[in-house]
């Protein structure tokens, strides 16, 4: 991914994280995969040296037996499965407080940007032609933006605040 969205940005598209989220997703299932194949051999190895054979049928029974992707992204302390599951509750986070998919494009802000953010939705929304004249040049735009964050909820990536339209 080019731009992949990251913890720090101002302002985060929804769609980029889910491009994000599939990216990380594939990463961590190749891992897996990795780690699967990894204790398959090394059992191969061990009934070799017990003279007890290792069938196709064994092979598939064994590997039925380990941890499931799920379980083992939970038990996981590999970086990469780290990195998805905090992306993964940040993701859930945003879909259960905006109430819509992220495929639906749901803008994500800063919380350090949002007084910004505040006055540049003012400007899109309001007639402002004189945006730096008298009155809007006297506008406390971080009381606006606080007035303005009630309609929107508190969402947390890796430490880093962010607001979603609720």
């Amino acid at each position: 991914m080019k731009n992949a969205p990251r913890p720090y940005d101002d302002m985060i598209d929804s769609r980029d994280l889910v491009e994000l989220l599939e990216e990380k997703e594939s990463e961590a299932e190749a891992l897996f995969d990795q780690w699967l194949d990894e204790i398959v051999e090394a059992e191969r190895e061990s009934r070799e040296q017990r003279d007890q054979p290792f069938t196709k049928e064994d092979e598939e029974k064994f590997r039925e037996e380990q941890y499931s992707f799920e379980e083992w992204l939970v038990q996981s302390e590999d970086e990469e499965a780290d990195e998805l599951k905090s992306l993964r509750s940040f993701c859930e986070d945003i879909e259960s407080s905006a109430g819509q998919s992220l495929r639906d494009g749901v803008t994500i802000i800063a919380d350090s940007y949002f007084e910004t953010y505040a006055e540049e939705l003012a400007e899109d929304v309001c007639d402002m032609k004189e945006a730096s004249q008298w009155p809007f040049s006297h506008i406390n735009w971080e009381s606006a933006a606080d007035e303005l964050k009630m309609d929107y909820t508190e969402v947390t990536w890796d430490g880093n605040e962010f607001w979603v339209r609720s």
